[in-house]
């Protein structure tokens, strides 16, 4: 599999740069903090065990999580698993640069695809291509 990222801009290339490299860390986005009920003030019974706000948000993160982890060792994806991933290195990078003063750009230029090969051609430094699984942690900017 060879994903390719860009911006349609070589301005940013260092950042976009970083951000492919760390798509070999595991797992892109951020885990939700939990989040728990306050206790009652003076409570004097045995303290009930805490309820978490945002369970479900958090074993949704990992689903997705060993989800990732099992399509960026396979070989072929199907459309549908090809869409789910794209969507979930869109959703990094828009966490990612969500404190940058060109957030809004950065986010509205960012495009994430499946190709299926590498011409070589000089993409005037606008474009990562990506190699999960096999390649190891590798990257080429074209």
């Amino acid at each position: 599999m060879i994903i390719r990222l860009t911006l349609n801009d070589n301005d940013f290339g260092e950042l976009l740069g970083g951000f492919c490299r760390s798509l070999g860390n595991g797992y892109p986005l951020p885990c939700p903090a939990l989040q728990s009920e306050a206790e009652p003030i003076g409570q004097t019974s045995p303290a009930p065990l805490p309820h978490y706000e945002n369970a479900d948000l958090i074993i949704e993160y990992f689903h997705a999580s060993r989800r990732w982890q099992e399509l960026y060792h396979a070989d072929t994806l199907p459309p549908e698993e090809k869409a789910w991933f794209c969507d979930q290195i869109t959703q990094a990078w828009a966490a990612r640069v969500r404190l940058h003063k060109s957030k809004d750009y950065l986010v509205k230029n960012f495009e994430c695809s499946f190709v299926d090969s590498i011409t070589g051609q000089w993409e005037n430094g606008e474009a990562f291509y990506f190699f999960p699984g096999g390649y190891g942690n590798k990257t080429i900017n074209l």
